[in-house]
């Protein structure tokens, strides 16, 4: 009896979170193909960065949906690192230090789910996914003018929501955040630079659906 008593409320949450759905099954405007861009910050390993970015997708019911998304982030700064680390033996040439910095290229594929809430101005939703990312590194020394840069192409994973605000019936204007993490080979064997990238993005959006 007790066991049936505390399911009960489970139960109303759940019960919940599935007609709620219904509740915006009424906004028709949110079911279909769309297109959208991306202007936003990037923030976290790299620093502060700008990051622009597109995106199509297909709203399959107004709750659910997939995304394809293409992004672009720049100017990241890795910081700057001594020639010689701290752990290792290096001949007195190597003396003085370089900066990394680099530029990320990205594609993902995300599912998107509508927040269910009871006002027809602002669409809260989630969104969780996974990509590939081109990651590029370049190093400038400080004392010479020489610079190395290697490529990879990298996994990725990503999460976030943001809120739209519908303009007209096709159009919405939005705030997006985002998370994403970049298993990323390793530049140099050393330990002072961690391989992996943790990217947060926040920025505004404009969408359009046809």
């Amino acid at each position: 009896m007790r066991a049936v008593q505390l399911s009960l409320p489970a139960l109303a949450v759940l019960v919940n979170c599935l007609c709620g759905p219904s509740v915006a099954a009424g906004q028709t405007s949110d079911r279909g193909p769309r297109v959208g861009a991306l202007l936003s910050g990037s923030f976290g390993n790299g620093g502060t960065a700008p990051a622009a970015g597109v995106s199509a997708g297909y709203r399959f019911t107004s709750a659910l949906g997939l995304e394809l998304e293409g992004l672009y982030q720049t100017k990241l700064d890795f910081g700057d690192f001594p020639n010689c680390p701290a752990d290792a033996v290096c001949a007195a040439a190597l003396g003085g230090t370089f900066s990394l910095h680099g530029r990320v290229a990205s594609f993902a594929g995300n599912v998107i789910a509508a927040v269910p809430v009871h006002a027809s101005w602002v669409r809260p939703y989630v969104v969780a996914g996974g990509g590939v990312a081109r990651v590029t590194r370049e190093t400038r020394e400080s004392v010479r003018t020489f610079r190395f840069t290697r490529s990879s192409t990298d996994p990725l994973i990503t999460v976030g929501g943001g809120l739209d605000f519908p303009v007209g019936t096709r159009v919405a204007l939005g705030i997006d955040l985002r998370y994403q993490r970049i298993f990323a080979e390793r530049f140099f064997d050393r330990s002072d630079m961690r391989p992996n990238l943790n990217l947060t993005r926040l920025g505004g959006s404009l969408s359009y659906r046809f």
